[in-house]
This record gives C-alpha cells, structure tokens and sequence, in this order.
C-alpha cells in the first residue's frame, strides 16, 4: 500500500525571513497495535499471538532495562536503541547542574538493511492540506 502524504504550511524558516512555504508530511493511515503485530506473527509463524504479546511485552522490560543502565540496545538487522540527553551548556564545568539537563531522548539508529526500506516506498498525495 502506497504511502499517503499531505501538504502542511509551515512558518519562516530559523533566520525569518521570506515567505510561508509548503511541505510533504506523511498521514497515518492508522494504528498497527500489539494485537495486530501478534497476529500478523501468528499467521505467518508456529508462535501463537498470546505467546508473541509475551515475548514482545518482555522485550520491552528488557529493552527500557537496558537503556535504564546506560547500554545501547542493538537488534540484528533492526537496528540500535539508545539515550540521549539534552543540556542547557555552561562555560564552567564546575557551574554544571542537573537543573542544566532539559530533556532524556529515546533515540533508534535503524540498520543499514532497515533503512533500505526507504527505497521500497510508494507515495500517493492525500488531497488535503493541513492548513484549512
């Protein structure tokens, strides 16, 4: 199924200056939830869709336990989950605070073989803009 988009107006760019402009945005074409994904797995595997929710909700806790300790979460031809920390900087390290951090990130580094993906994808426009 190809991919929808629509175009959005977006504001002046960083230096404000020239006109409002345009651009491609994808449009969610819906939730594939956890239900979905264990039984798309079951029909296409011997893994039962109770048995794939298991695995999948303790990948989860494993996953975030991972990240929790500092680690970078690398899966195969998926791809590689990490942390990221976002910080107001100070000229003195010594002026360094934890009222300094501003934000912890979820980061995901798809794979070489994931990201060819992108090259598979088909793209029809949704006649609607997001500015009306």
């Amino acid at each position: 199924m190809p991919l929808k988009y629509s175009l959005k107006k977006m504001g002046k760019n960083l230096k404000k200056e020239g006109p409002d402009k345009y651009y491609a945005v994808p449009k969610s074409d819906g939730i594939f939830d956890l239900d979905a994904v264990s039984e798309r797995i079951n029909a296409i595997s011997t893994v039962s869709s109770v048995d794939t929710v298991a695995v999948v909700e303790a990948f989860i806790k494993v996953v975030s336990d991972a990240l929790l300790d500092g680690k970078s979460v690398k899966l195969g031809k998926f791809g590689i989950f990490s942390l990221s920390i976002r910080s107001e900087g100070v000229e003195d390290k010594n002026n360094f605070s934890l009222k300094n951090i501003i934000q912890f990130k979820i980061n995901f580094l798809p794979s070489t073989k994931f990201k060819r993906l992108i090259k598979k994808i088909k793209l029809t426009h949704q006649k609607q803009y997001d500015d009306e």
